[in-house]
């Protein structure tokens, strides 16, 4: 007579898996704890049996590590189009791009203090260094984060306007 296939560890390998359990009341519920664990995982192995390597990889992925190289990819297409910021010339490709775009910012200080301020407004995860090449001139600059400084320029003049246009207002009344 032969007997049923189990799917029960050897006694030797769930005393092991016992001995990584935390510490229950008994020495009794730390073997059932760990004869729960090695079922789940069977049922697992079983389950995810049939997956390639990439599959598993994407059903067990941390849901913020995915949103990070999702950030990752997006920086990486930031970096196929940089400009160059000199601080030894009068001229440099950003500060260029930046006047053909309607913003005049005379001096590479000035560059780098906006981006600074436009990168730190997209509440990025990363640190300003990491994504600004070069710790002295001349720097590479992304032409996307460029674009965000025009941008931010525009919104702060657009609401200068509507400042000053309702203080005007607000005199016109009182006289």
């Amino acid at each position: 007579m032969t007997r049923p296939k189990r799917a029960l560890p050897d006694p030797l390998e769930l005393a092991k898996l016992a001995a990584l359990v935390p510490r229950c009341s008994t020495p009794a519920s730390q073997v059932r704890t760990a004869l729960e664990l090695y079922i789940e995982a069977m049922i697992l192995c079983r389950r995810y049996a049939s997956l390639s390597l990439e599959e598993l990889i994407g059903a067990f992925r941390n849901k913020h590590q995915v949103a990070i190289e999702r950030i990752e990819k997006k920086n990486l297409a930031w970096w196929k189009d940089v400009l160059e910021l000199n601080q030894n010339k009068e001229s440099d490709p950003a500060r260029d791009y930046l006047v053909q775009r309607g913003l005049r910012l005379k001096t590479p200080d000035k560059v780098l203090e906006h981006a600074r301020a436009a990168w730190n407004a997209q509440n990025n995860p990363f640190l300003w260094p990491n994504y600004v090449i070069g710790t002295k001139f001349p720097y590479l600059i992304p032409r996307g984060l460029l674009d965000a400084v025009i941008a931010a320029s525009k919104s702060a003049q657009k609401k200068s306007r509507r400042e000053s246009q309702m203080k005007w207002r607000q005199k016109k009344v009182v006289k």
